[in-house]
């Protein structure tokens, strides 16, 4: 509706909301980017979750396809670099298997203790169920 006070001209207008759309679905597909650095870096792909991005993969390719059919850049552009984006990812899951990590995670160098809780426990689902509650 405020694009038809600025712009007048419908193509226009649908150039604008095209290019919107491209830039929400680009961000979308490149949110992944900084864990694919994390992956090479650490060369453990435990940060991939492989059924999203085999769904991600799946949906822009589909989207690729339907782009493609009718000819329109604003829809097979985004998604074919989604797809792109997403076999790259699971690419670097076969490169690098997922390792378990120990806590703390990658990038924290200082050493992982325990929180202890004002009880005198570490892990409160161990906790005695019918001992008293010293908060309540």
């Amino acid at each position: 509706v405020m694009t038809s006070f600025y712009l007048t001209d419908q193509d226009a207008q649908l150039a604008l909301w095209g290019m919107a759309g491209n830039l929400v679905c680009i961000c979308m597909y490149a949110a992944p980017l900084s864990t694919m650095g994390e992956v090479i870096k650490t060369r453990n792909s435990a940060s991939i979750l492989v059924p999203l991005t085999m769904t991600t993969l799946l949906n822009a390719s589909l989207w690729t396809c339907y782009g493609l059919a009718i000819m329109d850049a604003y829809v097979f552009v985004p998604n074919g670099l989604g797809a792109l984006l997403a076999v790259a990812q699971l690419a670097l899951t076969m490169m690098f298997p997922a390792r378990k990590t120990t806590a703390p995670s990658a990038g924290h160098d200082e050493e992982y203790r325990p929180v202890t809780l004002m009880s005198g426990e570490t892990d409160p689902t161990k906790r005695d169920r019918h001992s008293a509650d010293p908060h309540s």
